[in-house]
């Protein structure tokens, strides 16, 4: 998790863009992956989705303004909600403890449970209901800060194109091991690269000095 410094930094960031939301500094949502069916009836259980009717493995990851990933649960059975996997994974102790410390609120979808984490805001799905203006400013801009963790969803199997395919069913945590390698490839291209929607959104200086030094050093443009 971020500290202080970095935190105070993602903050400026969303409040720059989004003035009702000046104590918000991350995003997070949820990843369902295939999974290839198991021959063990107690573990395809344990995977399958009734929802949608297949076998899937959950993640949920967090993103932070400037397009890193800075917590995630992984490999957990796609049959858990991403609630339940951000509660099991501690996820939401994380954002407690970030809360105590600097007050930092985090912003999620309607999948999460905001009940006793007054440290969450989830996007609205109807803002007619809101008769408050400036809730409704509120919830607007949140549903708009929300997109963050659609573009970092997409930016990271965007990436790994070979995430579309079916997981092998594995007993030895081959899978979390590989998920977990991702993440930090994903980091590593995110602070190396600069490119990425989520930084270009909310830090666009540091987006335009990489443009400037890609243009004027290796003529890409």
């Amino acid at each position: 998790m971020p500290n202080l410094l970095q935190v105070q930094d993602f903050k400026e960031a969303i409040s720059e863009k989004y003035h009702k939301l000046d104590s918000f500094y991350a995003v997070a949502d949820g990843l369902k992956l295939l999974l290839k069916h198991s021959g063990d009836c107690v573990i395809q259980n344990m995977f399958y989705n009734g929802w949608t009717h297949d076998h899937y493995v959950g993640n949920v990851f967090v993103f932070a303004p400037n397009g890193t990933i800075i917590a995630c649960v992984l490999n957990a059975p796609g049959s858990m909600h991403d609630s339940v996997i951000a509660d099991l994974g501690k996820l939401y102790n994380k954002f407690g403890a970030q809360y105590a410390e600097h007050g930092g609120l985090f912003e999620l979808d309607s999948a999460f449970c905001k009940r006793y984490h007054p440290f969450l805001l989830k996007s609205a799905q109807n803002e007619t209901n809101v008769t408050d203006p400036d809730d409704f400013i509120r919830l607007s801009q949140a549903n708009s800060v929300r997109q963050a963790s659609e573009l970092g969803m997409r930016a990271f199997q965007g990436m790994f194109s070979r995430m579309e395919d079916r997981f092998m069913c594995e007993e030895n945590g081959e899978r979390r091991i590989m998920m977990l390698c991702t993440a930090y490839l994903f980091n590593l291209k995110t602070c190396k690269v600069f490119i990425n929607q989520i930084l270009s959104k909310y830090l666009l200086h540091i987006s335009a000095d990489v443009n400037y030094y890609l243009q004027h050093t290796f003529n890409l443009y």
